[in-house]
Formats: C-alpha cells, structure tokens, sequence
C-alpha cells in the first residue's frame, strides 16, 4: 500500500524514494541515491514525484531524518517541510 517512485539511468536504479514506514494515511519518506549518481537532483527528482504521488491519492507525505544527515533535513526544508520535533533515537553500533 506504499508509494514509490525511481530514477533509471543506463537501465539501473540510480535514485529511490519510497514509503518507509505507513501510519493511516501519513506515509513516511526513505530515500537513496547510489554512488556514483549523487548531485545530480537525482534525490529531489525522486522526493518530488512521492509527494506528489501521496497528494493525488490524499496521503500525508512525512519526512524524518538524522540531525546530523545535513543533505536529508537540507532537502526536506526545500520541499516545503518544517521541523516539528525532535526524538531520541537508539542505535546499535
């Protein structure tokens, strides 16, 4: 029931946007851009055609990133997202 969209170059996968997590009609962004292909707009291509994808079927595009994943909250705040809060978050190294 997810949304997702990519960009081909050469017949691959170059960049992916997708709905990571689903919560009723919120539908929570993953990207990826493989080496090689980053700069390119690539990953604003992609974010660009989820959210307008989730808005043409009344979903809720979400976005959340690492504080420290600079490019993520960078390209999130140009497409129109805000910060809304802040949440710890365990990992394991």
């Amino acid at each position: 029931e997810g949304v997702g969209f990519c960009v081909l170059q050469g017949g691959q996968v170059a960049s992916l946007c997708y709905s990571v997590f689903v919560n009723g009609l919120r539908h929570d962004a993953d990207i990826c851009t493989l080496d090689g292909h980053l700069r390119q707009g690539l990953a604003r291509a992609v974010a660009t055609a989820f959210i307008g994808g989730c808005l043409q079927r009344g979903l809720t595009p979400g976005w959340d990133c690492f504080g420290h994943n600079r490019a993520s909250y960078d390209l999130a705040r140009s497409l129109g997202f805000a910060p809304a809060h802040e949440f710890s978050v365990y990992t394991r190294e």
